[in-house]
């Protein structure tokens, strides 16, 4: 796997994530759930063949803070009860995306969907060994942010018939 500094010389996290996802704008989001904890998982385009319960890019929202919202409103926060939660998350559902974003060196992600909604990921640890979120790929990579403010692309080594959020190797 790759590794670099997120705004080292030659490489432009915001840049990268827009090419990574091109072919996703466009596409709705499904599979929209938690996994164990605040984990969020989401998934665009058609279903993995060898893991029906994910598309070709899947999202995972692993040890990161994050909120949908709106300009008006929060609609969920990962740190809401998770009885609420479960429920909420799944405003995303069936949203279309239309724009992302990479803020530098955080690598805090936002995801932005049709009717004004967006993914907002915020890093609450510089260097504590996690991963903030891991976005697999149509090509059998990943794209990794984290920990603290690296940038990494690989092949995935994720078992591709793990249940959802239950995944464990990148």
């Amino acid at each position: 796997m790759s590794v670099w500094p997120a705004g080292a010389l030659g490489s432009d996290p915001a840049a990268d994530l827009r090419g990574d996802l091109a072919g996703a704008i466009g596409l709705q989001a499904w599979g929209v759930e938690l996994g164990y904890g605040s984990f969020l998982l989401l998934s665009f385009g058609e279903h993995d063949q060898a893991a029906p319960w994910r598309g070709e890019w899947h999202l995972w929202v692993y040890c990161t803070f994050w909120r949908i919202e709106t300009d008006e409103m929060v609609y969920a926060a990962c740190e809401q009860e998770r009885e609420r939660l479960v429920d909420l998350v799944r405003v995303l559902e069936g949203r279309t995306l239309v724009g992302t974003d990479v803020e530098v060196p955080s690598l805090s992600l936002t995801l932005y969907f049709s009717e004004g909604l967006r993914l907002h990921t915020f890093s609450f640890k510089a260097d504590d060994g996690a991963d903030h979120w891991m976005l697999f790929l149509p090509d059998g990579n990943v794209r990794v942010a984290g920990p603290g403010p690296t940038w990494a692309i690989g092949p995935s080594r994720k078992t591709r018939g793990s249940p959802p959020g239950r995944e464990v190797n990148r």
